[in-house]
């Protein structure tokens, strides 16, 4: 059993606050910039800077309205001016994934009008490793801010986190873990050659899903519908809709490639 006395702020000067979740997700951001520019190599370096402007607009907002929506519709219509009020947290992988996606294809369109062909699924492929050690980053920022805890728990590394009334599982370093292996899994895939055009996008979406199903039952979310919690029914969409797209890439004949009208 461990107690969290984690201070939650990197710097605290009066009206100068500066948390270190708001710190990882800067990092974040800077760690997809610099796969983008060595890796991505159909982008120029003002392309690279303007697609990560695309995507902090539909990610972040993405993730914010997902959790709105998703996890609390009732206390933000009663409260509608907290919806902006990122920095106490709440933010949805969901709903993040749906405005990021949004992003690109806007991105793409603005692209396309310059004269320049990219397909969908090279920007989101090439988003994946970026995007599961972000993510990784971003649940130990949750776990920083004593926020987002596990269910009650007996376990010897259980912590009590203030403002929870017994000791409970550190599901946010779960989490983390969780996506720190499919960041490996989306590297070692990323190194194979041969692969198609999406397959690291839907793997990551099916291996997302399973995993996010598993940790929920750990998680502090009550229950939903039967015994799902409103993640698990979300994750269920994303582990189908992940499946039939690998199996759909790679039994069809000709490779088929997301084009943007």
């Amino acid at each position: 059993m461990f107690n969290h006395t984690i201070n939650p702020f990197i710097l605290n000067l009066g009206a100068l606050k500066i948390k270190y979740y708001g710190l990882f997700y800067v990092i974040a951001f800077l760690f997809g910039i610099w796969w983008f520019r060595k890796y991505a190599n159909k982008f120029d370096k003002d392309e690279v800077y303007d697609l990560f402007l695309y995507l902090i607009i539909g990610g972040v907002g993405g993730g914010r309205l997902g959790y709105v929506i998703f996890y609390n519709l009732s206390y933000y219509i009663s409260n509608p001016l907290k919806i902006l009020a990122v920095n106490e947290g709440g933010m949805s992988i969901h709903g993040g994934l749906i405005g990021a996606s949004i992003a690109i294809y806007l991105f793409i369109k603005k692209m396309k009008k310059k004269g320049k062909e990219i397909s969908y699924y090279y920007i989101a492929d090439n988003l994946m490793i970026p995007l599961a050690f972000s993510l990784a980053l971003g649940r130990i920022g949750n776990f920083i801010n004593g926020e987002l805890a596990g269910k009650p728990s007996n376990v010897w590394w259980c912590f009590n986190f203030p403002g929870y009334d017994e000791c409970r599982h550190p599901s946010q370093l779960y989490e983390s873990a969780k996506n720190i292996f499919i960041g490996i899994i989306m590297y070692i895939m990323w190194k194979k050659e041969n692969l198609k055009e999406g397959t690291l996008l839907w793997a990551f979406v099916f291996l997302y899903g399973i995993l996010r199903f598993l940790v929920e039952f750990v998680r502090g979310e009550n229950q939903f519908l039967y015994w799902l919690t409103k993640g698990q029914i979300l994750s269920v969409f994303m582990i189908v809709i992940g499946a039939f797209m690998i199996i759909k890439l790679y039994t069809s004949k000709v490779e088929e490639k997301l084009k943007i009208k």
